[in-house]
């Protein structure tokens, strides 16, 4: 099946990898900020990490088929609080799409937070972004909140699941 491989933003190997990735993603970056993705884009998302005190710890890898990147996630165990796993990304190229990697790759996310004392796991989907919204609801995430956004196309909609 695949291999989940952690990606630092320190490696530009990693950073090229990643954003070749987003490159044949383009249906996700329109969807979410109304344009391609960016260099910039992957380097953000290797090194970004959530305001507060940093008590918690992120996790940015990719899920590798053979030697080729078919897919990323980011997840951050402790975050907003001890008790949840902030899922800030759960991607796969288009082609690899509706083949089940999303929910092996999503089990295996709940498993790791699990094992990490997490009791429930925390993800926003934008409302533009429909299909990955309908994925999320799919797997029983219920919506939490929303909050406006001048950065993407739609608003921010807070969905969580019990682990």
């Amino acid at each position: 099946m695949l291999e989940f491989r952690a990606m630092s933003g320190e490696s530009q190997d990693d950073a090229d990898d990643l954003f070749e990735l987003y490159r044949a993603t383009p249906g996700y970056f329109q969807a979410v900020k109304g344009r391609g993705p960016s260099a910039a884009d992957a380097i953000e998302a290797l090194t970004s990490v959530p305001p507060g005190d940093g008590n918690f710890e992120k996790v940015f890898g990719g899920y590798w088929l053979t030697d080729h990147l078919i897919g990323c996630s980011d997840i951050v165990f402790g975050y907003p609080d001890s008790v949840t796993a902030y899922l800030g990304l759960l991607l796969f190229r288009e082609g690899m799409q509706f083949k089940g990697y999303g929910s092996w790759a999503h089990r295996e996310l709940s498993e790791a937070a699990t094992s990490k004392g997490c009791q429930r796991m925390r993800l926003s989907v934008i409302e533009t972004n429909t299909r990955a919204a309908q994925f999320w609801f799919n797997k029983g995430y219920r919506e939490v909140g929303i909050r406006r956004s001048e950065s993407y196309t739609g608003d921010i909609i807070i969905l969580e699941q019990r682990l």
